[in-house]
C-alpha cells in the first residue's frame, strides 16, 4: 500500500500527533475489550485519539488477499461519570483507487455515541455508526450502512490486586442493526433490524487482553495490548475475523489517546 495517497494520510496523521502532544497529556489506557462491537467507554471532554487500521480484505469480499485500511480521527464532548461521555468520531476509507475497494479515494463517515458510567464497573452506550457518508465508492458498500447500535459493558474484578495477570474479566452485550446483522438479513440499502452482539475480555497481563467476539454475524478473536509504560497510550489489537464464516480475515489497528489541559490522566 505506497501509492501516494497513502502516504499523503500517514505524514497527516503524523503531523497532527506531533502538533497535539506538546500540550497535552497522554492518557494511560485499559487494553480494548472488544474487536468489532462498540464498547460504552470514552467521551469525555478534550480526549482525542487517532489510529490507523489494516485489513487483510473487507466484509462480503471475494476470497484472497484483498487489503484495505483506513484511518480515524475521534474527540470527547462530554463527562462520563457526571452526565454523558459524547464521542464524535470521522472516518477515512478511501485511502488509495488502486488498493482496497474501488473508486473510494477520500471517502469516509462519521459517528456518533454517548456513553455513560453508571459506577466504576457498569458502563452504558448507544449511537450511530456512518451517521453520514461522503464521498461513497460507485459501489455500496457494507461500511455505508447507517447502523444504530445499543451497548453495555460490566468490569467483573476476579482478583483486587489488578497488575497481576488474570485479574479482570469484561463482558459486553448489546444489539444493533445494519451492519451488526446476520448475513441472511443483510441488506446493504438499508439498516434493518436489530440483532445481538457481544464479547468477553480477559485481562492476562496489565496491559493486555485476549478477547472472543461475536459482532453479530460471525466470531473474532484477538488481542489487544499497551505494551509501553513510558507510551501508555499507545497500544494496538491484532485479530483474526470471520471465523465462522470460512474465509477468515486479518485485522490490525493501532491508535494513541491524548487528553487537552491539565485534567488527570484516567486510570
Amino acid at each position: 500500500m505506497n501509492t501516494p495517497a497513502l502516504k499523503c494520510c500517514y505524514v497527516l496523521i503524523a503531523a497532527i500527533i506531533i502538533c497535539i502532544i506538546p500540550a497535552t497529556r497522554s492518557l494511560a489506557q485499559v487494553a480494548n475489550v472488544t474487536i468489532d462491537i462498540p464498547a460504552p467507554h470514552g467521551g469525555d471532554l478534550g480526549v482525542i485519539a487517532g489510529g490507523l487500521a489494516f485489513q487483510s480484505r473487507t466484509r462480503n469480499s471475494k476470497e484472497g488477499f484483498h487489503p484495505d485500511g483506513n484511518v480515524g480521527l475521534s474527540v470527547g464532548l462530554g463527562d462520563l461519570r457526571k452526565l454523558l461521555g459524547v464521542v464524535v468520531a470521522a472516518n477515512i476509507f478511501g485511502l488509495s483507487n488502486e488498493i482496497g475497494e474501488d473508486d473510494n479515494l477520500g471517502s469516509g463517515t462519521l459517528d456518533i455515541q454517548l456513553n455513560r458510567a453508571i459506577n466504576d464497573y457498569v458502563f452504558v452506550g448507544g449511537g450511530v455508526r456512518s451517521l453520514v457518508n461522503w464521498r461513497p465508492p460507485s459501489v455500496l458498500v457494507p461500511r455505508n450502512n447507517r447502523s444504530f447500535f445499543i451497548t453495555g459493558n460490566c468490569i467483573i474484578p476476579l482478583s483486587r490486586q489488578y497488575e497481576r495477570p488474570f485479574s479482570l474479566l469484561f463482558i459486553t452485550a448489546g444489539a444493533g442493526n445494519g451492519i451488526y446483522r446476520r448475513t441472511r438479513d443483510f441488506d446493504i440499502e438499508t439498516s434493518g433490524k436489530f440483532n445481538l452482539f457481544g464479547s468477553i475480555a480477559l485481562q492476562v497481563f496489565r496491559g493486555g487482553n485476549v478477547i472472543a467476539e461475536w459482532n453479530g454475524y460471525t466470531l473474532n478473536a484477538g488481542l489487544s495490548v499497551y505494551p509501553f509504560k513510558k507510551h501508555p497510550a499507545l497500544g494496538g489489537t491484532f485479530s483474526l475475523a470471520s471465523l465462522t464464516e470460512g474465509n477468515i480475515r486479518f485485522i490490525c489497528s493501532v491508535g494513541y489517546s491524548v487528553r487537552i489541559g491539565e485534567h488527570q490522566a484516567m486510570p
